[in-house]
């Protein structure tokens, strides 16, 4: 009966053991399926996130920055993003790169030794010497493990994301696939962007066209409005431009017009935003910008029109045309808080400049 008894008892405890064993492992594998369920939450609220700010924005350069942000923000063993895209028109890779010591990108273009088109691929453009040049400055991408993920949509290379990682830091389990799955909707939201900025902008210079530069004038407005932050319109119209092309016909009509262009360009930089207004006028638009810090930004582009001639090739022939413009300026809130009237106070002011002799500011 005593043999029975501890018989039981050590059955009893072995049962109690087992059962201990596999609660013990049902709760592991709980916490793994919860880990993994609140991975594939994050998963899905990034994802959600990335495809809600690249949609909203259409702007060609915001859309970058959305993207690098996103990757810095959100994939903690990435210590630098450069996204590198496909220029099939000047042949070029339009480089955004960012680090965590950067407080905003550097932006950089290569032109590239051989012809872009849709089939073009990163491994193709990491071998060449003009990467190599560029790739020598940046020290990050040197010092630690580089990652390259193509863009692609449809087959058609967009670009490719390229990020860097210290050598003994890992990608959390799923990251490097999830980063992979993210970077599909970027070529499509870049793709869709690439095909909205040709619909902005002026075939000619390359500067936004009337019809979206009178949009975001008045998107500024509002934001004046709300943030009590001023803005500037400048109006700009080319002095006597009949004449030229009068005396050397319209091509070279056009080619003063492209340098124009580029000079506003170069002079204005990331500063505002330059619109080919219609025919021989231009139109920029200043934030953050009262009269005096727009005035300075006026006289600078008048000076670097008016002090170099501009050179154009005519039947073969290379010339050198004396150009000059004037300019009106008008800003928001002190002239007027809407869009036409600002316009007219602008456009008041140009004809002012005019009347005064030209090639002046008012």
């Amino acid at each position: 009966m005593k043999e029975n008894k501890n018989s039981n008892a050590d059955t009893f405890k072995k049962d109690f053991q087992k059962l201990r064993e596999i609660a013990s492992d049902l709760i592991n594998e709980n916490a793994d399926l919860k880990n993994k369920l609140d991975e594939r939450s994050r998963e899905l609220d990034l994802l959600y996130k990335v495809i809600r700010q690249v949609a909203y924005s259409m702007e060609w350069n915001e859309i970058q920055e959305i993207i690098l942000e996103i990757i810095m923000e959100n994939f903690r063993a990435v210590r630098f993003c450069l996204l590198g895209l496909f220029d099939e028109s000047d042949n070029q890779l339009i480089i955004r790169i960012k680090t965590r010591l950067m407080d905003k990108p550097v932006t950089e273009r290569l032109t590239l030794p051989f012809p872009i088109d849709e089939t073009t691929k990163w491994d193709e453009v990491i071998v060449s010497n003009e990467w190599f040049e560029f790739s020598e400055k940046i020290r990050e991408i040197n010092e630690i493990q580089s990652s390259f993920i193509p863009l692609t949509m449809q087959e058609k290379h967009v670009g490719f994301l390229m990020v860097g990682k210290e050598k003994n830091v890992e990608y959390v389990e799923g990251e490097w696939q999830f980063l992979n799955t993210i970077a599909h909707h970027f070529a499509v939201a870049l793709d869709n962007s690439r095909l909205y900025l040709l619909a902005i902008t002026d075939g000619l210079t390359g500067l936004f066209n009337r019809r979206y530069f009178l949009q975001r004038l008045e998107r500024e407005i509002e934001k004046s409005r709300r943030r009590n932050i001023p803005i500037s319109l400048l109006m700009l119209d080319i002095d006597n431009f009949k004449r030229v092309n009068d005396t050397h016909g319209h091509p070279v009509g056009d080619q003063v017009i492209a340098e124009i262009s580029n000079r506003l360009k170069e002079t204005v930089s990331d500063k505002g935003i330059i619109c080919r207004y219609g025919g021989e006028e231009f139109a920029v638009l200043l934030i953050d910008a009262d009269w005096y810090k727009a005035h300075p930004v006026a006289e600078a582009i008048r000076a670097n029109i008016a002090d170099s001639p501009i050179p154009v090739t005519s039947d073969g022939k290379r010339l050198s045309v004396n150009i000059t413009i004037s300019i009106g300026v008008s800003c928001c809130p002190t002239d007027s808080k809407d869009l036409k009237k600002l316009i007219y106070k602008a456009d008041q002011a140009l004809y002012l400049a005019k009347a005064q002799g030209r090639n002046k500011v008012v």
